[in-house]
């Protein structure tokens, strides 16, 4: 039965997961990958046996300066191919060479790059708290300062009892003498907040010191040109997609610059290095759709260590392209509509997206899990601590300086 359909050519770009050229034991070609298998589902429905053929750039199509078609949009304008697909976006400069079917989804390009973990140092001693808190808690010590020092008299120095209160939020014991029998009340209060305020100081540190704390990067596609105009950050797209050509014809100037820094340093990669997850860093930024991004980082664990922005460059339909003059564009469109409505290409895609979770290596994709303190982390603490002992020290020697001149002088007199 199947030597009796017509066959057609369908011009494709083999990638991992995307849309994979397999033969099996009898040498027979099948396609994989989400793409691949919609494909195969598609044509099975239209009728139609096909065979496979790749462009030798391996591109999608790009309108070249000699005014030739690149990749799979140069196959089809040539006649080398009957359909193509392989997350092929619907431009206007491709309509002119060729047509497209109905588009099956939508392909938002954005941008996505590795969070990154910052080192504790002596600062991570404010985080628990925000500024509000911290100016509330110095004002509820000196407030209680002048009211104490207006109840004990000359018996305490303000400056004696600011340091007994702030021992005490140190779960230090309150030494005031016996005065403070006579203010039990204000006592109490005292006591209770400082409890409170010094267990959730501690709490809340130690949740600072064994979760890493993540800085902020770039978040949208100006803070990413700026990033890149500086130099801090570097910036991949897909060869031959019609990203750099948006970029290049933006109306943003920061778009423009950052699509010529793009292609003055031939900042390319290829999808498989995408599958292998070694060609991003906090400072390497891919471009790409936000299918792709859901493809390979669109599991849990990954989107711990994974930002993929929430900003975008475009929105483009992705569609199957056909050759002018294709004879079965109507019957493809019905046959597109009705599956679009089932949810098989999202089924696909999904099904690829856990595959490639169960492929790789736990540490891989977790990095970001509760840890054991270690001496880098407390390392702030102890320099606070010793810079304390070296104050105490000096101002130890300075005091038995000035007290040995003071001595020196009295016994002259």
């Amino acid at each position: 039965m199947m030597k009796d359909l017509p066959e057609i050519t369908v011009g494709v770009l083999n990638a991992p997961y995307i849309f994979e050229i397999n033969a099996d034991e009898n040498g027979v070609v099948k396609p994989g990958g989400f793409e691949g298998r919609f494909l195969d589902s598609v044509l099975a429905a239209l009728g139609f046996k096909y065979k496979m053929l790749e462009p030798n750039d391996h591109e999608w199509g790009r309108l070249q300066s000699s005014g030739n078609w690149s990749g799979l949009i140069g196959m089809l304008h040539n006649g080398k191919a009957d359909i193509a697909i392989s997350t092929l976006s619907v431009t206007e400069e491709r309509m002119e060479v060729v047509d497209f079917s109905s588009s099956y989804a939508l392909e938002e390009t954005t941008f996505a790059l590795k969070k990154t973990g910052m080192n504790p140092t002596l600062a991570y001693l404010l985080y628990p708290f925000d500024a509000f808190v911290w100016m509330s808690l110095v004002g509820a010590i000196i407030y209680l300062s002048v009211i104490l020092l207006f109840l004990l008299g000359k018996k305490r120095s303000f400056g004696n009892i600011i340091l007994q209160l702030i021992s005490n939020v140190l779960k230090q014991p309150l030494q005031l003498g016996n005065e403070m029998q006579k203010f039990k009340f204000l006592f109490s209060i005292w006591l209770c907040f400082a409890s409170v305020i010094s267990l959730w100081y501690s709490a809340a540190l130690l949740s600072f010191l064994t979760i890493p704390i993540l800085d902020v990067p770039v978040q949208n596609f100006q803070e990413l040109s700026q990033a890149v105009q500086m130099g801090s950050h570097q910036c991949f797209v897909l060869k031959g997609t019609s990203t750099i050509p948006f970029l290049l014809t933006s109306k943003e100037e920061y778009l423009v610059k950052l699509g010529e820094i793009i292609e003055h340093n031939k900042w390319h990669y290829n999808i498989s290095q995408m599958s292998k997850g070694n060609h991003i860093s906090d400072k390497i930024v891919h471009i790409q759709n936000r299918m792709a991004f859901d493809l390979f980082y669109g599991a849990p664990a990954f989107k711990a260590n994974i930002l993929v922005s929430k900003d975008h460059l475009a929105v483009w339909p992705i569609a199957i392209a056909i050759r002018k003059k294709f004879c079965c564009k109507a019957k493809l469109n019905r046959i597109l509509s009705r599956f679009r409505s089932s949810g098989l290409y999202m089924k696909y895609l999904h099904d690829e997206s856990i595959k490639i979770l169960l492929a790789m290596s736990r540490d891989t994709y977790i990095t970001n899990e509760n840890r054991q303190l270690n001496l880098q982390d407390v390392s702030g603490a102890i320099m606070l601590l010793f810079l304390g002992y070296s104050l105490s020290f000096i101002a130890l020697c300075g005091e038995i300086i000035y007290f040995r001149l003071n001595g020196l002088k009295v016994k002259r007199r």
